[in-house]
C-alpha cells in the first residue's frame, strides 16, 4: 500500500504543472468511490460505517492532512514532504503525553527528539531553501496524527474500506469547496 502511494507521490510535482490539486482530488474520488460502491454492491467489501461521527471526524482530519501534504509536493522535493509528514508519530506522542495523560517513557521521549531533529535536518529549516511550503508537510503530520488517534480510539471496529470511502468523500467535499471558492474569488 505505502509503496504504491510513494510511487504515485512522485508524480504530484509534475502534475502540479498541468492540473491543480483540487482537480486531482476530485478526479481521483470520481474513480475511487464508484469502484468502492461497486465492490460493496457485489458484497466484496462494506463501506457502511458502524458509527458515522468518528468516521467523519477521522476523514476530515486526514483529508486536511493530505491536502497540506499534496499541496507541498508542488513546491518542495518529495524527501522534504515525507520528512514533514513523518512527524506524525511525534505529534501522536506529544498529544498522548500532554493531552491524554498517558505516560510516556524516557526512551520514547528520546526517540521523539531524535526523530524531530532528523525531520528538521531534512527540511533544512535553518537553510536558505526553507520556505512556508517546507512547513506545510509538518501541518499535514499534525492532522495525520490527530486522525491516527481518532482511528485508534474511535474507529477500531470500522472496516478499512469504510474509512477509505469516508476519506475520499471528504477530499471531494474539500476540493469542491476550494474550486467553488476560487471560481468566486477569481472567475476566469
Amino acid at each position: 500500500g505505502m509503496a504504491v502511494i510513494g510511487f504515485i507521490d512522485n508524480f504530484i510535482g509534475p502534475m502540479a504543472e498541468v492540473i491543480g490539486l483540487w482537480q486531482f482530488q476530485i478526479q481521483r474520488t470520481l474513480i475511487a468511490v464508484p469502484t468502492l460502491i461497486l465492490l460493496s454492491m457485489l458484497g466484496v467489501i462494506s463501506i457502511r460505517p458502524k458509527h458515522w461521527k468518528p468516521v467523519l471526524l477521522r476523514s476530515t482530519l486526514i483529508a486536511f492532512g493530505m491536502m497540506w501534504y499534496f499541496g507541498a509536493l508542488g513546491f518542495i522535493p518529495l524527501s522534504q514532504a515525507l520528512a514533514g509528514l513523518f512527524t506524525s508519530p511525534i505529534w501522536v506522542l506529544l498529544f498522548t503525553a500532554l493531552f491524554r495523560g498517558i505516560p510516556v517513557s524516557r526512551m520514547q521521549w528520546f526517540a521523539v527528539c531524535v526523530s524531530f531533529c532528523g525531520a528538521l535536518m531534512v527540511l533544512d529549516i535553518l537553510g536558505d531553501q526553507f520556505s512556508y511550503a517546507s512547513a506545510m508537510p509538518i501541518v499535514a503530520g499534525l492532522f495525520w496524527a490527530m486522525g491516527a488517534i481518532v482511528t485508534r480510539d474511535y474507529c477500531s471496529r470500522e472496516s478499512p474500506s469504510t474509512m477509505l470511502a469516508g476519506l475520499f468523500c471528504m477530499q471531494f467535499v474539500l476540493a469542491a469547496f476550494a474550486l467553488t471558492s476560487l471560481a468566486i474569488i477569481d472567475p476566469v
